[in-house]
């Protein structure tokens, strides 16, 4: 996107007993929060042993593939 914001939509699904379902679409824009930038923020407030993830099961976080990022750190003091 050409102001780095990235648009992100948010289905909800909602359905009362047997009636038919409905949705609705709510969009925002949303700055994505780039990985240096994170680990940095996390050291910087105080975290360590920073370890990073491409998923929720502990697979190996591929910059150019991992569609998740997650972060595992351990606050010092």
């Amino acid at each position: 996107e050409p102001d780095n914001l990235i648009q992100f939509n948010i289905v909800t699904l909602k359905r009362s007993g047997l009636t038919p379902w409905s949705s609705s679409v709510t969009s925002t824009r949303l700055k994505p929060q780039l990985r240096n930038d994170l680990v940095s923020a996390l050291a910087t407030a105080g975290f360590a042993n920073i370890h990073e993830y491409g998923s929720l099961t502990g697979g190996s976080f591929l910059p150019l593939i991992s569609s998740n990022l997650v972060l595992a750190a351990k606050k010092l003091g």
